[in-house]
């Protein structure tokens, strides 16, 4: 094996011009590193966001008269507001939810790791109505189906698409517009709350990371308020 790699690199060897210093051309080999050596790495995109304007239009096209829609917006809050993840908003039970504490409490999250969020007045208000109808065929489950069972982060994706197009929000990828998926949502969470002023370690706390690097990414997502610190610096040169 190595021998065969030997010879694939002595056979890729190209010959190359050097420019010195002088103004010479000098004709050097350079060896091509073999396909073998090579690492592939994959590229890291950047999460996507959407404004608070889309966030918006996507809430206000769910209709909350009817359960089902209820339901749904209460789900997407929970990850928009307290930025759950999806499965972790399945997996709430109605103790979880406490009102007189203002917290979510959410068991076993990614990393197996318990935590504790805050809720927002306007989050608990919409969990209130959606416990006043909850079906009692649902048991300890906090969110459920209109028959009682556990709600699959499937369909909630996809209610989210359908969501997306009856409200024209799509995100960019790369060069074409994708629908979102359920994680969008804590994207923005993170990402307004970075504008709002909460710390990088306030913000770990909250989305239940287990390292700082994990949240640092959401400081490249809206660039406007470094922008705005750049043009606001002095200059030292010369006029």
């Amino acid at each position: 094996m190595a021998m065969a790699e030997q010879a694939m690199t002595q056979e890729r060897a190209k010959l190359i011009v050097v420019t010195r210093f002088d103004g010479e051309q000098v004709p050097q080999q350079a060896e091509i590193i073999s396909e073998v050596e090579v690492k592939h790495r994959t590229p890291k995109k950047l999460p996507k966001v959407l404004s608070r304007e889309e966030v918006a239009r996507i809430f206000k096209a769910i209709k909350t008269k009817n359960p089902t829609g209820l339901r749904n917006y209460v789900s997407f809050l929970l990850m928009y507001r307290c930025g759950l993840r999806v499965s972790e908003v399945v997996n709430l039970s109605v103790k979880d939810v406490n009102f007189e504490t203002a917290q979510v409490y959410v068991q076993q999250g990614k990393g197996h790791k318990d935590r504790y969020v805050p809720l927002d007045e306007e989050t608990m208000d919409w969990c209130r109505r959606w416990l006043a109808i909850r079906p009692a065929s649902a048991g300890t489950k906090f969110l459920s189906t209109l028959k009682g069972t556990k709600l699959n982060p499937r369909y909630l994706n996809q209610s989210l698409w359908r969501l997306g197009e009856k409200a024209g929000v799509y995100i960019q990828n790369e060069q074409e517009l994708g629908n979102m998926h359920n994680h969008i949502f804590r994207h923005c969470f993170a990402t307004e709350l970075l504008e709002e002023g909460y710390s990088f370690p306030e913000i770990q706390q909250l989305l239940g990371h287990a390292t700082l690097g994990m949240v640092m990414i959401y400081a490249h997502l809206r660039p406007g308020e470094l922008g705005k610190k750049i043009k606001e610096r002095k200059s030292i040169l010369p006029q």
